[in-house]
C-alpha cells in the first residue's frame, strides 16, 4: 500500500467518525437544539465537506464521496428546518 492510499484511508475513517458523531448528537439532542448547537454542527459539516472535496479532487472513491456529500446536505436541510 502506498502512503497516499493510507492517507486517503485515514481521511475516510476520520470523516466516518465525524459523521457518526454528528448523527448521534442530532438524534440524542434533537428536541434541545438551539442556534449555537446547530452552528457547531454546521461547522463540523463544513470541515467534512472540505475533506470530501479534497478526496474528490484526487479522484478517490468518487461515488462514495458523492453519496456522503448528499447525506451532508440532507443533514443541513434538517438543521435549517429546526432553526
Amino acid at each position: 500500500m502506498t502512503d497516499s492510499y493510507l492517507h486517503h484511508q485515514k481521511i475516510l475513517l476520520e470523516i466516518s467518525q465525524k459523521m457518526y458523531k454528528i448523527e448521534s448528537f442530532l438524534l440524542r439532542n434533537l428536541d434541545e437544539l438551539n442556534k449555537e448547537r446547530i452552528k457547531g454542527v454546521q461547522v463540523e459539516l463544513k470541515q467534512i465537506e472540505t475533506m470530501l472535496i479534497f478526496l474528490l479532487e484526487s479522484n478517490i472513491y468518487a461515488e462514495l464521496m458523492m453519496q456522503l456529500l448528499i447525506h451532508m446536505k440532507n443533514i443541513n436541510i434538517i438543521l435549517k428546518k429546526n432553526k
